[in-house]
């Protein structure tokens, strides 16, 4: 059963500085490993609650407006999602996500670095940032891409805290 979930950009300051620095260093250690540009960025996000049905109407009429208005969502600050849980993060398959993955900020610190990798992971498979981005369609494809960048993440996470170069917290 899918309920609603919405999540608002919230500035980097608003994440504690030690999990913004050890995420950035996350960041650029994937990117080089996965041969990203230096462009690919973290847009932080918090949860900001779960929507009733009428919120959820109401949301639906400002979302298409914004659309209408803006075409690119480029000045979009909210984010929705219907799943069946939260979610942890989110690459840019949308033009106004194009490089950035979107990571909550409350999440414990190795999930926010696991997430990360992941998300760089699926921005390398799926060839979004080359302009030839093609998404898993079959089901089978999106097992596959899901397992592979969790193998990523985790394989890259534990080698960056075996070479000390994440603390813990």
């Amino acid at each position: 059963m899918s309920e609603e979930f919405f999540y608002k950009e919230i500035g980097s300051e608003e994440v504690d500085s030690d999990i913004r620095a050890a995420a950035e260093k996350v960041l650029d250690y994937c990117r080089a490993s996965l041969e990203l540009r230096d462009d690919v960025k973290i847009q932080w996000i918090r949860e900001a609650g779960r929507a009733s049905a009428e919120l959820d109407e109401s949301f639906v009429k400002v979302e298409e407006a914004l659309k209408a208005m803006l075409g690119d969502y480029s000045e979009v600050k909210v984010l929705y999602r219907k799943d069946d849980r939260p979610f942890a993060g989110q690459y840019g398959d949308k033009s106004w996500l194009k490089g950035k993955i979107m990571i909550r900020a409350d999440l414990q610190p190795r999930e926010i670095f696991l997430t990360i990798a992941h998300e760089l992971k699926h921005l390398a498979d799926f060839g979004l940032l080359s302009g030839k981005y093609r998404p898993p369609y079959l089901e089978q494809e999106r097992k596959i891409a899901e397992q592979r960048a969790e193998n990523f993440a985790r394989t890259i996470i534990e080698k960056m805290e075996h070479m000390g170069l994440l603390k813990t917290f």
